[in-house]
C-alpha cells in the first residue's frame, strides 16, 4: 500500500457512487477517519481519503484487515476534504437501488427560465427561508439547487421529500443571485383582484386544476424522520398538462413561441385584458408582445407611474394608452422580461440594454429591450422589429420622382460619402438596407457595421459593435479597411473619429453609407465641420445627404376626401406655384386632399408609415457654401434651387396623391 504522502488522486466531482459501495464502511466510520469507499471493481476496493497526512498506521492496517476479510484488495486515493464532507452529507438512497453524484455541480439561475408547475414542487415558504429551489424535473427526478447543500437542514429536508414521494433528488451548488433570480419568477400567480384594466373585460371561466399535484414538502423540517408531512395546497396552472407537452414541442422552447404558449393568438385589447386578470406573469409578457405584433406596433413602453402601470403602444409612430395595471404588477413583468433579455434582475440602479427572439405567428420577431432607472421604478422599453418582414425597395419607402433619380445616380458611384439624416426613429436605417440591396452584389465586397444589427443580409458581411469591449465604430471601421471592402456601411456617425474615419474611407476609393442626427439634408455639411472634419474633406468627399422622416398612410379602406382651411390651402398653392419642380412633381392632378374616416382595418384613419425625403447632392456651388462655413439655411436655397424637393414639398405632393394627409405632413416637418 502507498505511503499517505504519495496517493494516487481521485476527483470525487467526477464519478457516482452507488449505495452499496458507500455502505461497506459503517457512516460514522467514515466520517471520523474521512474515509469513503467509491468504486468496487472485481476483487479491487477503492478508498479516498481526506487527510492522508492523519493516516495513522493502526488505521491504515485495520483498512488492509477489512479488505483482507471481504476477500478485496484495498486501494487508497487521496481527494480533497470538502469533497468528502459532501459525500458524506448527501447520503445514499435507502436500500442501495440508485446512485447518485458524490459532489455537487455549480448551476447558475440568473437567466433561466424556470416554468411553474416546476417552481411550486417547493412552496416558496420553504425556498426562500433555506435558499433552495426546484428548476428541473419530471416524475421520478427533480433537480435542486441551494446555496449550502450541506446545510443539515437542507439536507433533511431533501431526505423526507425523497422518502416521501420515492423521488430521485440531483442537488446542485448555486448563490444568492440564482435563488434571487428565482424567487421571483414564483410571482407568476398574482391574485386577480389586484388586476385593474381601462375597462373591465368579461368574466372568463377559470384555468384548469393540475392534474397532478406537487411532491409532499414539510412546511419546516421534520424533527424526526417520521413527521407527518404538511400538504401544501396546489395553484391552478395556465395550460393543461397535455397542452403544455404541445409546447414544448418547439425547437426553441415555449418562451419563444408565443401564440404555442399562450395556447391561441392575441389580437385585441380584451384578449390581453383577459389574460391581465388571470395574474399569470408568464402569459402576460407573451400576450403584450403579442397583441403588440398584431397591432403592428414598433415599440412597447412599460411605464410605472405613482400607483399604476401603464402599458403603450407606439404605432405608425403615435405613442397609444393599451391598459393600465396597478403598481405591484411591475416588478415581476420587468424581471421576467430582464431573464428572457439575458439582463441582470437585481441591478435597478443604471440602464441595461438586451435582446432576444419570439415567434408569433408566421412572424419571427426580433426583439431589443431597454430599461430607465426612473423615480417610480424601472421604464422599460422593447423594440420590435420584423425579421420576416424583408427589405423594402427605395420606391415602396417612399423614395419617388427626382429624388429617386438623384439617389440611383449617387449610390452607384464607385466612392464617396451617402449620409441619411433625420432624428431617432425616421427610418434611417431601413433607408440604408434598402440602398444595400440596391447596390450589393456578388461582384462587391460589402461589409456594415451597426449598432444593433437590424434586419441580416444574404450576402453581406455584417458585423455587430460592442462599445463595453472596445469595438467602437471607430476601432471597427480601422478593422474593416483591411478587409478589402468596395461598400462599407456604418451604422450612425456619432463622433469625430468615426466622422473622420468615413471621411477618409470614401476619398481612399470606398462607397460609404452612413445616418447621422440633423434637422435635414443641407445641416449635415454644417455638422460635420462642427464634428472637426474639414470642410475641403467633406466636399471632395461627399456625393449626397437624405433628409427623411416618416408619415402615416391613410387607410384605403375608409380614405375619403376632405376640406382643409382656405388660408392653409392657398398656402399650399402658392408654394407650388412659386417652386417649379414641385409643380412638375404634382402635375395635372387636381389640389385635393384626403382623410380616413378610422375603421376595424387602421387606428384612427391611418394604416402603416412612409417616408419624406429631400435628396442633396454635391454641386459646385454648395461645395463653395460648404468652404464659406455657409449657414444650413443658405445651402438649402442652392439646393432647393437646383431642383431638390424638401420634405414638407414631398409631403403636399404625397397628400395630393392621397397618401398621407397635409396634418400629418405638417405634423412631422418644421414648416408648419
Amino acid at each position: 500500500m502507498p505511503t499517505a504522502t504519495n496517493l494516487p488522486s481521485v476527483d470525487l466531482a467526477t464519478l457516482t457512487i452507488s449505495g452499496e459501495v458507500l455502505r461497506l464502511i459503517p457512516a460514522d466510520v467514515a466520517a471520523k477517519y474521512q474515509i469513503i469507499p467509491f468504486e468496487k471493481k472485481g476483487e479491487t476496493l477503492k478508498l479516498a481519503v481526506g487527510d492522508p497526512g492523519q493516516l495513522r498506521p493502526d488505521i491504515r492496517g485495520a483498512l488492509e484487515e477489512f479488505g483482507k476479510r471481504r476477500g478485496l484488495k484495498v486501494q487508497l486515493f487521496a481527494a480533497e476534504p470538502a469533497a468528502i464532507k459532501t459525500v458524506l452529507q448527501a447520503g445514499a438512497k435507502e436500500g442501495g437501488k440508485s446512485s447518485y453524484r458524490t459532489t455537487v455541480s455549480y448551476i447558475d439561475l440568473t437567466r433561466q427560465i424556470i416554468p411553474l408547475e416546476i417552481l411550486e414542487k417547493f412552496p416558496r415558504e420553504i425556498a426562500d427561508k433555506y435558499g433552495m429551489v426546484v428548476f428541473s424535473g419530471d416524475e421520478k427526478t427533480i433537480k435542486v439547487a441551494a446555496i449550502s447543500p450541506s446545510n443539515p437542514k437542507v439536507q433533511e429536508i431533501l431526505r423526507f421529500i425523497r422518502e416521501r414521494n420515492d423521488i430521485a433528488i440531483d442537488l446542485f451548488q448555486t448563490d444568492a443571485q440564482s435563488i434571487k433570480a428565482a424567487l421571483v419568477q414564483y410571482e407568476g400567480v398574482l391574485p386577480s383582484n389586484e388586476v385593474m384594466v381601462e375597462q373591465e373585460p368579461e368574466d372568463r371561466p377559470a384555468p384548469k386544476e393540475r392534474q397532478k399535484a406537487s411532491p409532499q414538502v414539510p412546511a419546516s423540517p421534520p424533527a424526526v424522520e417520521n413527521k407527518a408531512p404538511v400538504a401544501q395546497p396546489d395553484q391552478a396552472s395556465p395550460l393543461s398538462p397535455a397542452a403544455a407537452v404541445e409546447v414544448r414541442k418547439g425547437k426553441r422552447g415555449d418562451e419563444h413561441y408565443l401564440n404555442e404558449l399562450i395556447g391561441r393568438p392575441v389580437t385585441t385589447v380584451e384578449d390581453l385584458e383577459a389574460i391581465v386578470k388571470k395574474g399569470q406573469v408568464q402569459l402576460i409578457v407573451a400576450a403584450m408582445i403579442g397583441l403588440a405584433s398584431a397591432m403592428r406596433a414598433s415599440d412597447i413602453h412599460l411605464e410605472p407611474m405613482g400607483k399604476q402601470f401603464r402599458l403603450r403602444y407606439r404605432v405608425d409612430g403615435v405613442l397609444r394608452t393599451i391598459i393600465l395595471m396597478p403598481l405591484s404588477l411591475h416588478p415581476p413583468i420587468s424581471s421576467r422580461i430582464k431573464i428572457l433579455a439575458e439582463m441582470k434582475i437585481d441591478e435597478q440602479r443604471v440602464p441595461q440594454d438586451g435582446r432576444y427572439d419570439v415567434v408569433v405567428g408566421e412572424k419571427e420577431i426580433d426583439l431589443r429591450v431597454s430599461t430607465l432607472p426612473t423615480v417610480h421604478g424601472e421604464k422599460v422599453v422593447i423594440r420590435l422589429l420584423d425579421k420576416s418582414s424583408g427589405i423594402l425597395t427605395l420606391p415602396k419607402l417612399g423614395l419617388v420622382g427626382h429624388a429617386y433619380e438623384v439617389l440611383i445616380q449617387e449610390i452607384h458611384k464607385p466612392y464617396g460619402v451617402v449620409l441619411s439624416t433625420g432624428p431617432t426613429g425616421s427610418g434611417k436605417s431601413t433607408t440604408l438596407y434598402a440602398i444595400l440591396h440596391e447596390i450589393a452584389t456578388p461582384q462587391v465586397n460589402v461589409i456594415t457595421l451597426e449598432d444593433p444589427v437590424e434586419y441580416e443580409i444574404s450576402g453581406i458581411n455584417q458585423s455587430q459593435v460592442k462599445p463595453n469591449i472596445g469595438f467602437s465604430f471607430a476601432e471597427g471601421l480601422r478593422s474593416i479597411l483591411r478587409q478589402d471592402p468596395n461598400i462599407i456601411m456604418v451604422g450612425e456617425t456619432r463622433d469625430a473619429e468615426t466622422a473622420s474615419m468615413v471621411t477618409h474611407a470614401a476619398l481612399t476609393g470606398h462607397l460609404v453609407l452612413s445616418t447621422l442626427h440633423t434637422n435635414d439634408a443641407a445641416g449635415a455639411l454644417p455638422r460635420l465641420i462642427n464634428m472637426g472634419v474639414e470642410p475641403f474633406l467633406i466636399t471632395s468627399a461627399m456625393n449626397c445627404v437624405l433628409g427623411q422622416r416618416l408619415v402615416r398612410k391613410i387607410c384605403p379602406k375608409c380614405k375619403e376626401e376632405t376640406a382643409i382651411p382656405a388660408d392653409l390651402k392657398g398656402r399650399i398653392v402658392d408654394e407650388i406655384e412659386k417652386h417649379p419642380p414641385l409643380k412638375t412633381a404634382v402635375g395635372n392632378a387636381p389640389i385635393r386632399f384626403f382623410k380616413g374616416k378610422e375603421c376595424p382595418d387602421c387606428t384612427q384613419g391611418y394604416q402603416g408609415r412612409i417616408g419624406l425625403y429631400e435628396v442633396l447632392a454635391m454641386s459646385e456651388p454648395i461645395e463653395s457654401l460648404a468652404l464659406k462655413n455657409a449657414p444650413a439655411s443658405a445651402i438649402a436655397e442652392q439646393a432647393k434651387k437646383e431642383g431638390m424637393l424638401t420634405m414638407f414639398q414631398d409631403g403636399i405632393v404625397k397628400a395630393i396623391q392621397g397618401i398621407t394627409t397635409l396634418d400629418e405632413v405638417l405634423r412631422v416637418t418644421s414648416t408648419g
